[in-house]
């Protein structure tokens, strides 16, 4: 409350009837409660629309800019989660994973109820190789969300990072029998997948360690005596030995490639990077412009819109860190965390 604001609560003092007490008491704090309700949602205000620059910059690859929005929407409003949300996000993408668990436990700290911070904290912990870390944020979000598919999956993932292999089988079952979303159906195979490979490799190890027994080395059988009828011919033994022993016919040599000579090739790949050099500003601005729709549709929250010109972006280019990137945002945004961790590997 300004210098103004107190102002009018005193003059608001000095004209209520000295008799009644109470009244000056209540006047005046309802009066500042107004006052401090009404700075609040102004500054919420400002906040929102600093946040929403930020998000602005971000998409089109401001990267310093953005920060400092972020940073001026928290001082504007402190006890708004989502700028501390945004700005761990921004420290993520370029892999600053200790910078962003800081600002991930802030959000949580000004909103108990963002639960999805400490999947966040675990995903980021993990990026980090701080496994342990990451396995004890993965076990807070599922007691809070305990229904959510995603966390087993990220859960499973820092366990197999680990090497606990016996928890990581579990966890990618669990994941595997809760996600019902049709839309995850790929990561529910690649959930078995893993879970069966894990079994099938490390639980022979787990089971040797348990009964400590060590596989005994197998022996060659000593070669059999050639036996002779009496008739001279040769036994079963003797020629079963024979034929394994007859030298197999070498094999054919593969045909030569027909021969190029040096000016052909030279000219062959003068004209392969001329035609990539033609098409390179071609292809880099219609994927400037797919980018461009893309973040014009996330802007409007048109998430499915914005899926599918990102996807367009990857089809042309499958390393675009850029697209990768907005993907993982809007998969986490419509909520399926664990697609979003995986864009953004």
């Amino acid at each position: 409350m300004g210098v103004f604001d107190i102002a009018i609560v005193l003059v608001g003092l000095l004209v209520v009837p000295t008799g009644d007490a109470s009244g000056v008491r209540n006047w005046a704090d309802s009066g500042t409660r107004g006052f401090i309700a009404q700075s609040r949602n102004s500054s919420r205000e400002a906040a929102r629309a600093e946040k929403a620059r930020g998000d602005g910059l971000v998409a089109q690859g401001k990267i310093a800019q953005a920060e400092a929005a972020y940073r001026k929407a928290i001082s504007l409003d402190p006890g708004w989660y989502q700028p501390y949300e945004a700005l761990a996000k921004l420290y993520f993408r370029q892999k600053k994973y200790a910078l962003a668990v800081k600002q991930f436990k802030k959000a949580i700290e000004v909103e108990p109820r963002y639960f999805t911070g400490l999947y966040n904290i675990a995903f980021a912990l993990r990026k980090a190789g701080k496994y342990d870390q990451a396995i004890e944020y993965y076990r807070k979000y599922l007691q809070k969300v305990p229904t959510d598919p995603d966390g087993y999956y990220g859960l499973a993932a820092a366990c197999e990072a680990k090497g606990d292999w016996k928890n990581a089988i579990e966890n990618y079952e669990l994941y595997a029998r809760k996600e019902t979303r049709p839309s995850e159906r790929q990561y529910v195979i690649k959930a078995r997948e893993k879970a069966a490979f894990l079994r099938k490799k490390y639980a022979p190890e787990q089971q040797q360690k348990k009964t400590g027994e060590a596989k005994k080395p197998v022996q060659a059988a000593a070669p059999a005596a050639v036996a002779k009828s009496a008739g001279g011919a040769a036994s079963k033994t003797e020629v079963g030995q024979r034929t394994a022993s007859k030298p197999a016919a070498p094999a054919r040599p593969p045909l030569a490639p027909a021969a190029v000579s040096k000016p052909q090739q030279q000219q062959q790949t003068d004209s392969a990077k001329e035609a990539a050099r033609k098409k390179a500003p071609e292809a880099r601005g219609e994927i400037a412009g797919l980018l461009r729709k893309g973040d014009e549709a996330l802007r409007k929250k048109q998430y499915s819109v914005a899926m599918k010109y990102y996807f367009d972006v990857t089809k042309k280019d499958p390393r675009n860190t850029e697209a990768l990137y907005k993907l993982g945002l809007v998969y986490q945004a419509t909520g399926s965390n664990k697609a979003a961790e995986l864009k953004w590997k």
